[in-house]
């Protein structure tokens, strides 16, 4: 189980996926990454969730699914 848990609003930007490398490979984390477009790939220590930042329903909607693991 992993000790630290990352959440990186952009996660598919330039800046957002590089740190979700890092950390989905560095021992100890797991990443959950909020972005529009989710890349349809599974990738291991990482879980992204649909959410569009500008919109507050969005937001709220993506909160509930990181604080329940939900995808």
């Amino acid at each position: 189980m992993a000790e630290n848990i990352a959440v990186i609003a952009g996660a598919t930007g330039a800046v957002g996926d590089c740190i979700v490398d890092v950390l989905a490979e560095t021992p100890g984390w797991q990443v959950v990454g909020l972005c529009r477009n989710p890349p349809e790939e599974k990738r291991p220590n990482v879980r992204f969730i649909r959410t569009d930042l500008t919109s507050p329903e969005s937001c709220r909607a993506a909160d509930g699914h990181a604080v329940l693991g939900e995808r």
